[in-house]
C-alpha cells in the first residue's frame, strides 16, 4: 500500500525539449500529463526575452509576463483539449490563424519563426533550451492608442490593414508618434465597422 502511494506521488518526467516541429509535438504530448506544470514552463526568462525579441518588444517583458499569467487558465484548458494534430510553422498568411496570432509574429525578428498548435492560443518558440509560449500583447498596444486607431490596429480583414497594423504597433511600443500610421490605416477603411 505504501509503495503504491509513493509511486502515485512520483513527479512526472521532465518535458521533452528538443527543437523543431517534431520536438514540439513530443513536448505537447508529454505536457498533457501535467498541463499546469507545462504551462508554467512556457514563460520565457527576461534575459532570453531581451536577447530574442524584436527591438520594439524588448522593454515589454513585464507586460508579456503579466499577459501570460492572465492567460494561464485558458492555456491549461486549451492544452487539455487540443487536438492531436501536428504543429506547424507560424506564418502570417496561415488562414487558420486569428488576428492576435498574426500579430504575435511581430514579437520576433525576421528569420526567427515560431510554431503553432491547433487549439492553443499561443505561438511556440524554442529559445535554445526549452519551448516557450508567446501570447498576444495587443492590449499593451491598444492602451496607448486613440479608440479609432485601436480599432484600425486590430482590423485584420485585409492585407493592407495588417501591414498598417504592424506600423501602428511598432510605433506605439516604442513610444513614437502613431498619427501617420493611424491616419493611413483609417483612410484605407481599417477599423471601420460598416464597410
Amino acid at each position: 500500500m505504501l509503495m503504491t502511494a509513493c509511486a502515485s506521488a512520483k513527479a512526472p518526467p521532465p518535458l521533452p525539449e528538443a527543437p523543431g516541429l517534431d520536438g514540439l509535438r513530443a513536448h505537447l504530448d508529454a505536457a498533457k500529463i501535467s498541463p499546469a506544470r507545462a504551462v508554467d514552463s512556457w514563460r520565457m526568462p527576461e534575459a532570453t526575452w531581451r536577447a530574442i525579441v524584436s527591438e520594439a518588444f524588448v522593454e515589454h517583458w513585464d507586460a508579456y509576463r503579466a499577459r501570460l499569467d492572465a492567460a494561464r487558465p485558458e492555456l491549461i484548458a486549451a492544452l487539455q483539449t487540443a487536438p492531436a494534430t501536428a504543429p506547424r510553422t507560424h506564418y502570417v498568411d496561415d488562414p487558420a490563424l486569428d488576428g492576435a496570432q498574426v500579430r504575435i509574429r511581430w514579437i520576433t525578428p525576421v528569420g526567427r519563426v515560431g510554431a503553432i498548435a491547433d487549439g492553443i492560443p499561443a505561438v511556440f518558440l524554442h529559445d535554445g533550451a526549452a519551448w516557450r509560449a508567446l501570447v498576444s500583447l495587443d492590449d499593451v498596444v491598444t492602451a496607448a492608442l486613440p479608440r479609432d486607431c485601436a480599432a484600425a490596429y486590430v482590423d485584420d480583414a485585409t492585407e493592407r490593414c495588417r501591414e498598417w497594423s504592424w506600423e501602428i504597433g511598432d510605433a506605439a511600443l516604442r513610444g513614437a508618434p502613431t498619427g501617420r500610421a493611424c491616419g493611413n490605416a483609417i483612410a484605407l477603411g481599417c477599423g471601420v465597422t460598416d464597410r
